[in-house]
């Protein structure tokens, strides 16, 4: 990570507010929660993230880049920063240098285990000072905590959700769901805010699936979370082609034969190359194995239909598989194709039919092609069949497949699952990269996560401090004074606040970090387990 100063890893606001509490403040005690939710049908997250924040910034940087560092060198800088930010130093350093000298993070934090699943409203984890004098550490420390687990609550939460759905028609289609953890591949890298949020991101993915093109976060999950790519199996993909690749290869045949033989027409020539392009791969780079080659650099549906009638026999014959994978269009009719009601037949074409000329759906009366109108896995399935599967749903033969990674969100991977059902179609026939799309269009507020304190001790008497804003519709409305989770007879956490010290020493948030010691290392194995638990 860059190097900034841990003590100075906060919002402006926070600079001065040790002398904002009241005298006397004894120990402010704070809690993690997701107070609601953007996703439709949702009322559940997953906990995942907080051992990366502990071992990273609580461990790691405070111990290297604070205590570690000479006394008058973290006054120096930290002095410098204040006059610079806000004016002549008002705030002082008394705090700080009082912080160096204790040597360590006066501070507990307890918490639900990783890869938990749990109902909005109710806190993930709890935060306070365990020495009386530093009270002010505890909200110190929640702009960074926040900023570093939210994302990964977020996009665990979100691969859980993908796998709640590939799991529901897996089982649905095909009886089983052993596939499903290859079918949601992570296609997001490029497309994160930054190198931390991929690996961040890459890594909550990581805990519901096995597919991934993000390399660092396997890397990320090994430093982190206690995972060994030598005995497990963290994250993996296949052999894959680009656009560049399809490009640079398609022309250069092209230009090559139109030198040789200048009467084929452009049409011919593209024909030809994507046919050598597809064969160069299958048969001398990749002859055996799981190849995906992207189709649609030129003409898709030449290269799903003419280009793989042609290679069928090489295809067929091949120890692996060939996934062909679109990128561009509409991936639920790219995928699926159309149904009879979205159809009418006028003058010999096939036209769209769709509730109003300026539907959102796109393209009101535009002419479709008989395999527009198929969708992929038709015209996979009418060269290459297939079997049955014992829920009576079409799967294509085990060397072809198909591959969508644009634009891919829940929706649209629910939507695609109930097309191929409604055309009797396993919904396993396709593997679903989720980029960017999904994993960067979140905010906190998605889950609605927010840190909040609701307890104090102030010259000895315990205050149970709220927050409950009229003007507000309830959402922001905190628990009230500690609060502690507990499970009911069906296994589900509930909260339960205004609670004793010894209700929250015995219920599920369980001590993870204590004075600068990690105390609970989670193996990223039983993160998966627990989550998988909750399908």
């Amino acid at each position: 990570m860059p190097f900034t100063n841990p003590e100075t890893q906060i919002d402006g606001y926070k600079v001065d507010h040790r002398r904002q509490y009241p005298a006397k403040t004894q120990i402010i005690a704070s809690n993690l929660t997701p107070r609601g939710t953007r996703r439709k049908n949702a009322n559940r997250v997953v906990f995942f993230g907080l051992q990366y924040f502990v071992k990273e910034y609580l461990i790691k940087q405070w111990n290297e880049n604070f205590f570690a560092q000479p006394l008058d060198k973290v006054l120096a800088r930290f002095q410098r920063r204040i006059n610079n930010y806000l004016g002549p130093n008002q705030v002082g350093i008394s705090h700080i240098a009082a912080l160096h000298n204790l040597g360590y993070l006066p501070i507990s934090i307890r918490a639900l285990p990783e890869g938990a699943v749990y109902n909005l409203r109710i806190p993930s984890l709890i935060i306070y000072n365990t020495k009386e004098e530093f009270f002010w550490l505890t909200n110190y420390l929640e702009t960074i905590l926040s900023t570093t687990i939210w994302g990964p609550c977020t996009s665990a939460t979100t691969a859980f959700e993908y796998k709640k759905i590939l799991t529901k028609y897996a089982l649905k289609t095909v009886g089983d769901a052993s596939f499903v953890q290859w079918q949601g591949h992570d296609f997001s890298f490029r497309g994160m805010y930054g190198f931390e949020a991929a690996l961040m991101s890459g890594g909550a993915h990581l805990t519901s699936f096995t597919g991934t093109d993000t390399i660092p976060a396997i890397e990320w999950l090994e430093q982190y979370y206690n995972a060994d790519s030598d005995k497990e199996l963290i994250g993996g993909s296949v052999a894959a082609t680009e656009h560049s690749v399809a490009c640079s290869t398609i022309l250069n045949f092209v230009e090559k034969v139109r030198i040789v033989n200048g009467q084929a027409t452009e049409d011919q020539l593209m024909d030809l190359a994507d046919i050598e392009y597809v064969k160069h791969l299958i048969t001398e780079i990749y002859p055996e194995g799981i190849v995906s080659i992207v189709a649609d650099s030129f003409d898709y549906w030449n290269t799903i239909t003419n280009t793989a009638k042609v290679l069928k026999d090489t295809i067929m014959a091949r120890n692996g598989k060939v996934v062909f994978r679109p990128d561009t269009g509409d991936p639920v009719k790219v995928v699926c194709g159309y149904t009879k009601d979205e159809i009418i037949r006028s003058n010999g074409f096939i036209f769209e039919r769709l509730a109003s000329p300026n539907s959102e759906e796109g393209n009101y009366g535009q002419a479709l092609t008989e395999n527009q109108v198929k969708g992929s896995i038709q015209c996979l399935w009418d060269i290459f069949g297939g079997t049955v599967t014992k829920t009576g749903y079409k799967l294509l033969d085990s060397h072809v497949g198909l591959i969508y990674g644009d634009s891919i969100n829940l929706d649209r991977a629910e939507a695609i699952c109930s097309g191929l059902e409604e055309k009797e179609f396993a919904s396993i026939n396709v593997v679903y990269g989720i980029g960017s799309y999904t994993y960067q269009y979140v905010t906190r507020d998605t889950d609605q996560y927010a840190v909040k304190a609701t307890f104090a001790k102030v010259d000895g008497r315990d205050i149970n401090i709220y927050k409950k804003p009229k003007t507000g519709d309830g959402m922001k409305n905190s628990a009230t004074g500690l609060v502690a989770v507990f499970k009911n007879s069906q296994g589900e956490y509930y909260l339960k606040d205004r609670v004793t010290w010894q209700e929250v020493e015995n219920c599920e948030l369980k001590e993870v970090f204590r004075d600068s010691k990690l105390l609970i290392d989670h193996k990223l194995s039983d993160i998966r387990n627990r989550t998988s638990a909750y399908l």
